[in-house]
């Protein structure tokens, strides 16, 4: 995916828009005027806040293309991480030196136990 020109995503380029938005709010000047004029600002806990506050970082270094590939390049590489993690997760306890069983505990290979 990071090697294509372009990733196409459903609603990445809104994403990427209200990341752009973000970044340019505060810039002084008549496009930094009429954003402040049009957009507010409102930083409650909403969901894909995670992917705007990213992009508008991404976006800072990089062109809106490769933020939004980079994002997503993040997203899938966590996501086989969390699904190595599952599915190595053992639910039974595993006996700690003094006997007792320790809980939410994950056998590794190897003998190794991750809290």
């Amino acid at each position: 995916m990071l090697l294509f020109a372009r990733v196409l995503t459903q609603n990445g380029p809104a994403h990427v828009a209200g990341a752009w938005v973000l970044l340019h709010r505060g810039d002084a000047g008549v496009v930094g005027a009429a954003l402040r004029e049009h957009y507010a600002v409102d930083l409650s806990p909403v969901p894909n806040m995670l992917a705007t506050l990213l992009l508008t970082g991404l976006l800072a270094v990089l062109g809106p293309d490769a933020a939004e590939q980079l994002l997503l390049g993040g997203f899938v590489v966590l996501l086989a991480v969390a699904l190595r993690y599952a599915l190595l997760w053992d639910p039974r306890p595993c006996p700690d030196t003094r006997g007792r069983a320790l809980s939410r505990t994950a056998r590794l290979p190897g003998g190794v136990a991750a809290a």
